[in-house]
């Protein structure tokens, strides 16, 4: 089975699958890549399907995985109980240094 053989919309879906690889799910996206393209070679579909439908569940968002909003909402309440506690002690020094 060689790449040659593949109509242009496969190669198409397969450099956007390659594209949006990263570390975290190279492995497992390249294995579900290979057995969709193995399926369609098997079963005869590789020129019927419409490659630019099609998704690779290894490539999908993980449902509760979203990092930067993970990162803010652990951050957020920190930075806001700092700024918190800074204001009444600086209100504080304010009427200390005025009643002098």
């Amino acid at each position: 089975m060689s790449a040659t053989n593949w109509p242009d919309s496969l190669k198409n879906w397969v450099t956007q699958c390659l594209q949006q690889m990263t570390v975290l799910n190279k492995a497992e996206a390249q294995a579900e890549l290979k057995e969709v393209i193995r399926a369609a070679h098997a079963d005869g579909s590789m020129w019927t399907v419409d490659w630019s439908k099609r998704t690779l569940k290894s490539l999908e968002p993980k449902p509760g995985f979203n990092k930067r909003k993970n990162m803010d909402s652990v951050a957020a309440p920190a930075a806001q109980t700092n700024k918190k506690a800074k204001k009444p002690a600086l209100a504080a020094t304010t009427l200390d240094s005025n009643a002098e």
